[in-house]
């Protein structure tokens, strides 16, 4: 056999070998045989409650992100056509973030006002948003403006509120460089949540659908639901039972 025989040989066997560690098949976890009756049934109830928590976790994930995703579309598909998602106003919104302070499901005034600076004395539009529902407490005690009109107010979830208000701003401010366009001995306070003027009809139809805009929100927010650990149980008994053919017994669920 010549070097290019070898070759060959030494490439069959080294493909062969591989072929064979690579479809090994993996150690499985065994019951060990000595277990008493009780034993063996803790076992198979910790092995229960296992699977059931691993299957809420990565419902709870699947739900998390459908909620995330629900809540970014209403944003774009909210009455303000003009409105933005640019800079983080819904893009970068995570509800498992929110869920963490419940001082972010709080009612909160989405407000729309008309201001006149104490500094330049110009009139101005102005978003924004404030515990108060009242919102003269809002500028009572404010040194740099004066509360003129207060044109339109909603009541919403403060994590709605927010994400709204940037959506606005993006979408209907004058200019992108609000730090341009005031510069520092002209700017008070709340400067950059300035609206253009011009789409003042707009905006205000676009506030009075907010109502109407949020219930529909609420709603779908409301069917996305995690099931419970009896729904799972029973799909985990239903499964086993199909691939059986047989029916498993009692109804001895771990959390019972």
């Amino acid at each position: 056999m010549d070097i290019f025989g070898y070759v060959i040989f030494f490439l069959f066997v080294f493909s062969a070998a591989f072929n064979i560690w690579a479809n090994k098949p993996v150690p499985v976890k065994t019951i060990n045989p000595t277990l008493t009756k009780e034993e063996y049934e803790k076992f198979e109830r910790d092995e229960i409650k296992r699977d059931i928590e691993n299957r809420r976790r990565e419902e709870f994930k699947k739900n998390e992100n459908k909620k995330t995703l629900t809540i970014k579309n209403a944003i774009h598909r909210s009455p303000f056509r003009r409105g933005s998602g640019q800079q983080g106003s819904g893009d970068k919104f995570r509800l498992l973030e929110i869920e963490k302070n419940k001082e972010n499901f709080k009612s909160h005034t989405l407000y729309l006002v008309k201001i006149k600076s104490k500094i330049d004395g110009r009139l101005y539009l102005k978003t924004g948003t404030s515990k108060y529902t009242d919102i003269d407490l809002r500028f009572k005690d404010d040194d740099t403006v004066e509360l003129i009109e207060i044109c339109n107010t909603v009541t919403l979830p403060k994590y709605i509120a927010l994400q709204l208000e940037a959506y606005i701003i993006n979408g209907y401010r004058p200019t992108p460089y609000a730090d341009k366009e005031f510069n520092v001995y002209s700017r008070f306070s709340g400067y950059t949540e300035v609206l253009d003027m011009r789409f003042l009809k707009e905006i205000r139809a676009g506030y009075e659908q907010l109502p109407d805009w949020n219930l529909n929100l609420d709603e779908e927010l409301k069917s996305i639901k995690v099931k419970s650990n009896l729904q799972f149980d029973q799909e985990r008994r239903q499964k086993l039972i199909e691939e059986s053919n047989k029916p498993l017994g009692g109804d001895d669920a771990w959390f019972k």
